[in-house]
C-alpha cells in the first residue's frame, strides 16, 4: 500500500528528526520537513503532500498565519495538522476558523504513537482534536451560530471552554438540569456558569445572551 506524503512544518529539528524517526515504518512518508516557513510555501506544491503537520511557534510568521497561507493557495486539496505545545482554547477555535483539520497537543512522548491515530481519523476524512482543548459538544454542535462564532466568544468575550459547554445549552433552550445532566455538572454549577456568561457578554438576561450569540 502507498504511504501517505507528509510535509513536516516546525522549528523544533530536534522533534522534526525524531517525527520522521517514529513515523519509518508506518503508512506515512515524511518527504519533507521544514523548519524555515519560507522555503516551504515555495516548494510545498512540488511536494505534493497530502497531510501537513504545521506548529505554532513558527517564525517569522506564526503558524496561523502560515495556515491561511497554505489554505488559500492549496483549498482544501491538503489535510492540515495544527500543532503546539500549549493547551490552549483560543489557538486550537483559531486554527479550526482557519482551516485546519485536526489540533493536537505535542504531549512530549513519542511523537509517532501520539500522532499515528491524529493523521488516520483526519485521512478518514473527520476533524480530529486533543481532548479537553476543544469540547466535542461545542465540535458537534447543531447550533450553527455557536459553532462558526466561538472564535470570537473566545477571543472578544474572552468565555472559556467550559463556558462554550453551557452556551451551547443556551441558544439550545436547556435548562440549567438539562445542561448539568448533559455535561455532568450540578444545575448550581451551570447557574454560576451563566452568571459569568452573561458579565461577560454584557448582558442580563438569558434571551439577551442568546441574542448576542447568534449576532455575532
Amino acid at each position: 500500500m502507498e504511504k501517505v506524503r507528509l510535509v513536516v512544518i516546525d522549528g523544533d529539528s530536534e522533534y522534526l528528526n525524531g517525527l520522521k524517526q517514529s513515523l519509518d515504518r508506518t503508512d506515512y512518508s515524511v518527504v519533507k520537513g521544514y523548519s524555515e516557513q519560507r522555503a516551504c510555501l515555495n516548494e510545498l506544491g512540488r511536494t505534493n503532500p497530502q497531510l501537513v503537520m504545521l506548529d505554532h511557534s513558527m517564525v517569522p510568521l506564526n503558524g496561523i498565519s502560515l495556515l491561511a497561507r497554505i489554505r488559500q493557495q492549496f483549498d482544501d486539496t491538503i489535510k492540515v495538522v495544527y500543532a503546539s505545545a500549549l493547551p490552549c482554547s483560543e489557538t486550537a477555535m483559531i486554527a479550526l476558523s482557519n482551516g485546519a483539520d485536526g489540533f493536537v497537543l505535542k504531549n512530549g512522548g513519542d511523537p509517532g504513537d501520539q500522532l499515528i491515530p491524529v493523521f488516520a481519523t483526519i485521512m478518514n476524512g473527520h476533524q480530529c482534536f486533543s481532548t479537553g482543548v476543544i469540547s466535542r459538544e461545542i465540535l458537534q454542535s447543531s447550533r450553527r451560530s455557536l459553532l462558526m462564532h466561538a472564535v470570537r466568544l473566545i477571543v472578544e468575550f474572552r468565555i472559556t471552554s467550559r463556558e462554550l459547554d453551557v452556551c451551547r445549552g443556551l441558544v439550545d433552550g436547556e435548562t440549567a438540569n438539562d445542561t448539568g445532566a448533559r455535561l455532568n455538572l450540578s444545575p448550581e454549577t451551570i447557574k454560576t456558569h451563566r452568571v459569568s456568561i452573561y458579565r461577560k457578554l454584557g448582558v442580563r438576561t438569558r434571551r439577551q445572551a442568546v441574542d448576542k450569540i447568534n449576532s455575532l
